[in-house]
């Protein structure tokens, strides 16, 4: 009995230590490790990264820079965006930030409207024109949406620093709930050095990569098959423009847009890119990806700990 007791004693000690230090790298670095070997078949090296995967584990790990509060949240991106291009023009029209359920009952919505998770990815719904909206449905939806702590569970740190909240917007696709086509732009130091095109409407989604100047790369990827090609989209040199604009001063940033009937709208911005496990065919291309990546100075395991890390001029 009295060893039951201390067993209880000792998981509850652990349970509290856990839940402040889980995003010490001291403490996440052998589950990461594990999952990193996991999914892309190779050891990483944390304190000596070559690959893409393993300098984005890198960042997982040391960088605690204070700028990511205010990219890692798609609302707060919202205004980091405007700040950077001066304009609020391709921002898509924003409903609400929910940070409590109940909030929905007195929501006005339009015709179509989309429901996205503020501090993390996937969960996402969207209401097509002409569907019935049950706010009870979706006020229980939103509540089971509060619960997930990506942060947490995917180890990822950045998600500690931003809302934890819903956030309602217009819907920019199609009246049918297809999402327009979305352009990923790989941005090394304010640089595009590659976009991912992702084509949606059918039974999964479609991506091609390709280099700058849209000459499409031999590259399969585990977010979905391979296409044709496609044209060069008439808006890719202002699209760009906006996205070096925004990633400006990053060692590495993805910036997403959408195009849609000529407009270029904001979708959001990504510091941890695919959390490490960015699964590429064939696998040189994680290297590829890799060696326009260079680290800050400044930043790596001991000042993780110790703190002092330079931030990012944002002005």
């Amino acid at each position: 009995m009295q060893n039951g007791h201390m067993a209880n004693a000792l998981h509850k000690i652990l349970r509290f230590g856990y839940a402040r230090l889980w995003h010490r790298w001291p403490v996440m670095i052998v589950p990461l490790m594990r999952r990193f070997r996991h999914f892309n078949k190779y050891w990483p090296q944390p304190f000596t990264p070559r690959s893409f995967n393993e300098k984005t584990l890198w960042r997982m790990l040391f960088d605690r820079r204070a700028i990511y509060a205010q990219v890692a949240g798609k609302f707060e991106a919202r205004d980091f965006v405007r700040r950077r291009l001066g304009t609020d023009e391709n921002l898509i029209p924003l409903i609400a930030l929910i940070r409590h359920p109940s909030e929905v009952q007195h929501l006005k919505l339009p015709g179509t409207f989309i429901l996205k998770i503020n501090d993390g990815s996937q969960l996402r719904r969207i209401w097509r024109k002409g569907a019935a909206v049950d706010r009870d449905e979706m006020e229980r939806l939103v509540a089971d949406w509060l619960t997930h702590q990506q942060a947490k569970w995917q180890r990822e740190w950045v998600y500690t620093q931003v809302t934890h909240a819903v956030i309602a917007e217009h819907f920019i696709g199609s009246d049918a709930g297809v999402p327009p086509d979305d352009l990923k732009f790989n941005c090394y130091d304010g640089r595009v050095h590659a976009i991912a095109h992702v084509r949606r409407g059918g039974p999964a989604p479609l991506v091609n990569h390709y280099d700058r100047d849209w000459n499409c790369l031999p590259i399969k990827a585990s977010t979905g098959p391979m296409a044709d090609p496609a044209p060069r989209p008439a808006e890719l040199d202002e699209a760009i423009r906006i996205a070096e604009a925004v990633s400006a001063g990053f060692d590495f940033l993805r910036v997403d847009l959408f195009v849609v009937a000529g407009r270029i709208w904001f979708g959001e911005l990504t510091t941890l890119h695919s959390a490490g496990i960015l699964l590429l065919d064939p696998p040189e291309w994680d290297f590829t990806f890799g060696k326009p990546w260079v680290l800050p100075k400044g930043v790596g395991p001991i000042s993780a700990l110790l703190g002092g890390q330079p931030d990012l001029r944002v002005d």
